[in-house]
């Protein structure tokens, strides 16, 4: 996940780090995100987006 706006992380760092992880992933821009998370309303959708992504890989481990 990586935001646009982030002054921390810019986009191609973000980009180089997505090409050189392997195996499941994808890649979710944040518009206007700062890179902490410091407003509530991004910080509860980042963590939406991962806990449905991470459900898929953890179907049998009794979090269904």
């Amino acid at each position: 996940m990586h935001s646009p706006a982030d002054e921390t992380v810019e986009v191609e760092n973000a980009r180089q780090i997505f090409d050189i992880a392997r195996h499941s992933k994808s890649f979710v821009a944040i518009p206007g995100a700062d890179h902490m998370l410091t407003d509530r309303a991004d910080a509860a959708y980042v963590a939406a987006v991962l806990a449905a992504w991470a459900t898929r890989y953890l179907a049998g481990t009794g979090t269904e």
